[in-house]
């Protein structure tokens, strides 16, 4: 699977070219983004992701240290903060664990599925694990 999706992305890039849809540094701050902007409009997110860059937690293993309550103080500008909080560190520490970083908090069964809709961010959640880019 992960040789397909490279020889798709490289297809994909040879023609169109670098395409610069998200104002993103690293692969880990894009699904941080998707999960950000759900529900909310660009400016509250982008400001929730200045504050990550503020805090210097815009790094896996860095905002896996966080709590809950820590993680809400700084996404608190997009919105519903609780629950992204949580749809934020739930698979960042379960892709730490798989990364062989320090283990994913068990208790509710695995990772916790975040609010209804969050499918397609978590699809890119699934991309970061699948092209090792933690």
């Amino acid at each position: 699977m992960k040789k397909r999706l490279l020889r798709l992305y490289s297809a994909l890039h040879a023609r169109y070219g670098p395409q610069g849809w998200w104002p993103a540094r690293s692969a880990f701050e894009v699904a941080v983004g998707a999960v950000l902007t759900q529900h909310t409009a660009w400016p509250g997110a982008a400001r929730a992701i200045g504050n990550l860059h503020a805090a210097r937690r815009l790094e896996a293993r860095r905002l896996a240290g966080l709590s809950p309550a820590a993680l809400g103080r700084l996404i608190r500008p997009a919105g519903t903060w609780r629950l992204k909080a949580r749809s934020l560190l739930a698979p960042t520490r379960v892709l730490l664990e798989r990364a062989g970083g320090p283990p994913a908090r068990r208790g509710s069964g695995g990772v916790w599925g975040g609010p209804p809709g969050s499918r397609p961010a978590y699809l890119i959640w699934g991309l970061v694990d699948a092209f090792d880019l933690v």
